[in-house]
């Protein structure tokens, strides 16, 4: 059906539970033009021009309503997509006595809470934003829709409250280390795997508190989404 891009629909059993099914993919960011930018509590922001290339490797089933994972499978070849938008990317210093891993769970976790505060500041839906992280503490947060929606640029003026109320979101939750409450997205392109909620809450706190010193540092690594 791919190759020659037809799709094809069966009917299910009719004893067989509610299902869905959910793309594993990861995303990498190519940066553009540049229109804005300023610092944020020692961060330095950007806003600019995106193009967002998605790889989709596989799908998990799960089931309905209740979105317990059934099973997992992954393609034989991946699928790629790719768009032009505009977005922010916030340049976070890493820390250095945490390994690639930990800081990647610190920045993925920040990457949710930022969209779940940045919806509620500007007033975008659950999927009018997307996000990418990187182990190296480079966070973008992009507009969903080709060409771009506008709600991103809006962010980028408020973040300030974004942090603020993201810092209120990993900080406040009593779960382990991560949970639909506060830091688990149902459109995670991982599901939701490699992120830390006290991570994510040890480094805004350094930035609410005016301890971060930026370090500029290459981007590397794969991009968590």
């Amino acid at each position: 059906g791919i190759k020659k891009g037809k799709a094809v629909v069966k009917l299910l059993p009719v004893k067989m539970p509610p299902v869905t099914t959910s793309p594993l993919y990861y995303t990498y960011p190519y940066d553009g033009k540049v229109y804005l930018e300023r610092e944020v509590m020692g961060i330095h922001v950007r806003y600019l021009e995106l193009t967002i290339e998605d790889h989709v490797y596989g799908y998990v089933t799960k089931t309905f309503p209740e979105g317990q994972v059934v099973s997992q499978k992954l393609l034989e070849d991946e699928l790629t997509y790719s768009f032009k938008t505009k977005g922010i990317l916030l340049e976070f210093p890493p820390k250095q006595e945490w390994t690639d891993i930990q800081n990647a769970e610190a920045f993925h976790a920040i990457e949710h809470a930022l969209i779940f505060a940045g919806q509620m500041i500007v007033g975008a839906s659950q999927t009018d934003m997307g996000g990418i992280s990187f182990p190296t503490g480079q966070i973008y947060i992009y507009d969903s829709f080709p060409g771009g929606s506008g709600v991103t640029k809006q962010l980028f003026y408020k973040l300030e409250e974004a942090l603020k109320r993201a810092y209120n979101i990993v900080s406040k939750c009593n779960c382990e280390d991560g949970c639909p409450r506060c830091i688990y997205s149902p459109y995670c392109g991982n599901n939701n795997q490699m992120l830390s909620r006290r991570k994510a809450e040890s480094v805004l706190k350094e930035v609410l508190s005016l301890k971060i010193l930026r370090k500029p540092v290459q981007r590397t690594g794969r991009p968590i989404v």
